[in-house]
């Protein structure tokens, strides 16, 4: 007969536990960014949320018609329902070598990733890539952006948000 230790099936108990699908799921949320009347490309969108426990911040990045996706766990899952302040931000990849064309879901890093990734690596530049002058500053900033949306399970979450 053999004897199985409680010790040994903890950690198994608590992965399947964690793995198991007691928490809110995300609902597929996308939708397009303008400033001044034109779509914003290639900007970070992020919905930090703001509803307490039981949720996660959910990103995406705009694409040339300013059209974004967002992401919580996998690719374009989505965000959990309840409520967010949403930033938008458009970063200078060329203040740390990086060029332009660059395209990671397609596996292209651009011409000088090299010297981007050194630069990163010894903190250059202050460690993070300067934001573009392209949009107002506030947009970046959670206290200031003003941009708020609720996203709700069964109905679109599909957001056009105008920026001044």
């Amino acid at each position: 007969m053999h004897r199985i230790h409680l010790t040994a099936l903890l950690p198994l108990l608590l992965v399947a536990i964690g793995c198991g699908g007691g928490g809110l799921k995300p609902v597929p949320v996308s939708g397009t960014i303008n400033y001044q009347g034109k779509p914003v490309t290639e900007a970070q969108v992020t919905f930090h949320w703001t509803g307490g426990e039981g949720g996660r911040s959910a990103s995406g990045k705009t694409d040339a018609q300013g059209k974004f996706s967002l992401t919580t766990n996998s690719t374009n899952d989505g965000a959990v329902p309840g409520d967010y302040v949403i930033t938008v931000a458009k970063y200078d990849p060329k203040a740390v070598g990086m060029s332009e064309g660059i395209d990671v879901s397609a596996g292209n890093y651009g011409a000088n990733y090299e010297a981007m990734m050194n630069a990163a690596a010894t903190n250059k530049g202050g460690g993070a890539v300067p934001m573009s002058k392209e949009l107002p500053a506030k947009y970046n900033n959670i206290a200031e952006s003003g941009l708020k949306r609720s996203v709700a399970s069964g109905q679109d979450n599909d957001f056009t948000i105008d920026l001044e």
